[in-house]
């Protein structure tokens, strides 16, 4: 895991395993015990899974291919 360097105010792209997200998706964690556990914010664990089409696939569903659903 890489800690975010602060630069002009802005901190850059945080980078996890996102095999790490993957497991930890399969075992039903929620998004806030996923982020607790790699210790990184809520927010960013669903900026990874917004990214990654095989995350987004597991975390949503199949029929969702632009990220998180309106309710």
């Amino acid at each position: 895991m890489v800690f975010p360097k602060s630069k002009g105010g802005r901190s850059r792209y945080i980078k996890i395993d996102p095999e790490k997200i993957e497991l930890r998706l399969l075992k039903n964690y929620t998004i806030k015990q996923i982020a607790q556990d790699l210790g990184v914010a809520p927010k960013t664990i669903y900026k990874h899974i917004d990214d990654d089409k095989h995350l987004s696939k597991l975390f949503y569903g199949t029929n969702t291919f632009y990220g998180r659903q309106e309710t």
